[in-house]
Formats: structure tokens, C-alpha cells, sequence
């Protein structure tokens, strides 16, 4: 790995990260889009609802959680027993992470307004300005970059547990997961039916910090949970052993 020399050579290295990214998202955009359309065709819907693009951002977050798992043990193990630095490895994961990250990014830019064009083509009620302008709401330059610095540090972090802790990393990290995305559920369920209970309390706490200085709250909190991730994880990975298959 030495020999790896030029930011070409990185590239052509983790290729496939982006190839497996990109070949999960574009299959998920076009079940999305079938989706849409069948709900249209049979009356249960309207108008065309953007469920490709909803259903390619999906498999982009769960690829960032997951697939890092598959490649980055066997990525770094290779690269280290080669000859190349931990600490020229990590920045070359990191650059070419964030290349392909903004690369999935424009992706999901372009097939949404391809998508939301089909739609206005062939659904004639569709109303896809309202649609656009709620989403554009959301989706300012702040939210954009700090959604690409999260699915970097996420897609290296998922990557060292794998590394790290072998198989048991990969089960932690999806109970973990589906912890999180039950519990919160069930805390809102919790919230939404007794408001004076203690899961209401913990939800207007959240929704306080979160709102801090008009949402400023939320990616102060959002970014000192990378910066301790990407430290943590970071210094384990200047210190990770080779592991043989």
C-alpha cells in the first residue's frame, strides 16, 4: 500500500464504497418511484409523492450505519500489513468519503427534481410546488452540511466498531439502532398520551435544547456528539492492531 502514492490511487481503492452506496441507492429510488405510481394508479393517492428520492435518502442512512461494516476492516487490514501508515489511511478514508459523499448528495439533488418532473408530466393533479417549497424549507446549506459531515463521521465510526469488536461491534450497532428508532416512538406515543408524565418532561427538555437561539441548539448538540465520536474513534484507529481473517 506504499506504493498508493497519489489521491488517484486512494480513489481507485475505495471505489467500492461508493459503487455499493450508489447501487443500494439507485435500486431504492426506483422501487420508490414504482410505489408512487402504483398509488396513484389505483386512487390511493392523488398526486405524485416524492418516494423515490425518501426512499434513496433511506438507503444512503442506512448504507452510512452498515456498509462501512463490510469494507473497512478488510480495507484497513490490507492497507496497514502493506506498509501504509494508520494515520495516511485514515485521511485518505476521510477524503474519499467526503467526495462520495457530496457526489450521493448531488445524486439525490438531481433524481428529486427527475423525479418531481415525471411526476408533473403524467400525474395531473399533481401539486409538487407545495411539496418542493417544504422541503426547501428544511433543507438550507447548514442542514445540507452538517447531513454530510454526520453520514462521514457515521460511516467511519460504524467502520472502526466493526474493525474493533468483529462481529459483536456489527450486533451492538443494529439493537442499538433499533432501540433508538422503538424508543423514541414509544416515548412520543408515551408523551402524546399522558402530557404531564415524566416522557412529556423529557421531550419538552429535548425540544428545549434542540430550539435553543432559533435551532441553534440542535447542531451544537449534533456536532459535539461528532467531534466525541470522531476523537474517540480516531484515537482507536491510530492504535488499531492488524487483524488476520
Amino acid at each position: 500500500m506504499e506504493k498508493r502514492n497519489s489521491v488517484l490511487d486512494w480513489f481507485k481503492y475505495f471505489k467500492n464504497n461508493f459503487l455499493l452506496d450508489a447501487c443500494a441507492g439507485l435500486i431504492a429510488f426506483a422501487i420508490g418511484m414504482i410505489i408512487s405510481i402504483i398509488m396513484w394508479k389505483t386512487g390511493v393517492m392523488e398526486w405524485g409523492v416524492p418516494f423515490g428520492t425518501g426512499f434513496m435518502t433511506g438507503a444512503f442512512l442506512m448504507m452510512a450505519l452498515f456498509a462501512s461494516m463490510m469494507s473497512f476492516s478488510q480495507q484497513f487490514n490490507i492497507a496497514v500489513a502493506m506498509g501504509c501508515s494508520r494515520r495516511r489511511f485514515l485521511s485518505a478514508f476521510f477524503g474519499t468519503t467526503a467526495v462520495f459523499s457530496v457526489v450521493e448528495l448531488l445524486m439525490l439533488w438531481v433524481l428529486y427534481h427527475l423525479e418531481m418532473f415525471v411526476y408533473r408530466c403524467f400525474i395531473p393533479a399533481q401539486e409538487g410546488n407545495d411539496v418542493e417549497a417544504s422541503i426547501g424549507e428544511v433543507l438550507d446549506l447548514k442542514t445540507v452540511l452538517t447531513i454530510l459531515v454526520a453520514a462521514i463521521v457515521f460511516k467511519f465510526v460504524s467502520g472502526m466498531i466493526a474493525l474493533h469488536f468483529g462481529r459483536t461491534g456489527f450486533y451492538v450497532v443494529w439493537f442499538g439502532y433499533m432501540i433508538l428508532i422503538f424508543g423514541a416512538g414509544n416515548i412520543a406515543t408515551r408523551a402524546a398520551d399522558n402530557p404531564d408524565g415524566i416522557c412529556a418532561e423529557i421531550m419538552r427538555k429535548v425540544c428545549e435544547i434542540l430550539t435553543f437561539w432559533n435551532g441553534l441548539g440542535s447542531y451544537l448538540v449534533i456536532y459535539a456528539v461528532l467531534a466525541i465520536l470522531l476523537l474517540f474513534f480516531g484515537r482507536m484507529q491510530l492504535r488499531q492492531e492488524v487483524r488476520s481473517a
